[in-house]
């Protein structure tokens, strides 16, 4: 069955992936500078909430771009369901490096788990589809899609968290991360996309977008705009509130010295 993408969706795609990486990474880089469990775990919650659904909604969009000559829908609870995969991997693999020192054994854990977490859902997401054609894959593409998933997010992982990064600037360190963990979960899913063969007779002479395709993608888009808003906010309440703890404790310090001062004299 003949194929091809739009464009424009392609690059949708591209940019959400990583506008919410960025996101949920930033999440975490605030959490690790926190001595609170509460706002750790607050920080990794929303980081991977960032990161799991950036993985879901880069798919789909991916997906909804695939113009194949056959008609496609898609199974909404599957849909909805392959979210899972990207949510539990992200969480783990970033409460692995939610400490304030992180080994490279940790950061390597946390990229294969990212990086499964990714390939996970991208392969449940296309059970979603519902169509004609059979679907099968490529071996080696398949291998080398997971490979890419993985390898490109233990790189962004090191780049941000390593000992060896620390010379260059935070937001350095987050911007270089959050393109290249963009770069894992967009270059997985279109190398899987290449890995991916749809047998059987067109049953149209011109490519078909999936039925409801641009109210789709507008809704997935308004979507993870509106929750990258929210991981935004949750980030700098959880910052504020750090910065609170630390004023304050600055100046039970203060008052502390103070008091030692005057009993000296």
């Amino acid at each position: 069955v003949l194929a091809s993408c739009d464009c424009t969706s392609v690059a949708l795609a591209f940019v959400i992936s990583i506008a919410l990486s960025t996101l949920g990474l930033h999440a975490v880089g605030i959490g690790r500078r926190s001595q609170v469990r509460l706002i750790r775990g607050i920080a990794v919650a929303s980081g991977a909430l960032a990161l799991g659904v950036g993985v879901w909604a880069m798919h789909f969009i991916g997906m909804l771009a695939l113009r194949l000559c056959a008609t496609v829908t898609y199974d909404l609870l599957l849909t909805l369901l392959s979210v899972l995969p990207s949510l539990f991997a992200a969480w783990v693999a970033l409460d692995l490096i939610i400490g304030s020192v992180v080994s490279n054994r940790q950061l390597i854990v946390s990229g294969v788990l990212v990086g499964a977490g990714i390939g996970a859902m991208h392969y449940l997401g296309m059970q979603a589809m519902v169509m004609t054609p059979l679907l099968r894959y490529q071996p080696v593409w398949f291998a080398l899609s997971i490979v890419v998933a993985v390898g490109l997010a233990i790189l962004s992982l090191w780049i941000g968290y390593s000992k060896i990064s620390e010379k260059f600037a935070k937001w350095q360190r987050l911007l270089v991360s959050g393109v290249v963990m963009g770069c894992a979960i967009s270059g997985m899913h279109y190398t899987a996309m290449r890995a991916a063969v749809f047998l059987g007779e067109a049953t149209s002479d011109v490519p078909i977008a999936p039925e409801g395709t641009w109210a789709m993608t507008a809704s997935i888009t308004v979507g993870t705009l509106l929750l990258g808003l929210i991981v935004l906010g949750v980030n700098i309440f959880v910052r504020n509130r750090e910065l609170t703890r630390l004023a304050i404790e600055a100046r039970r310090e203060l008052a502390v010295s103070v008091e030692k001062l005057k009993l000296s004299e």
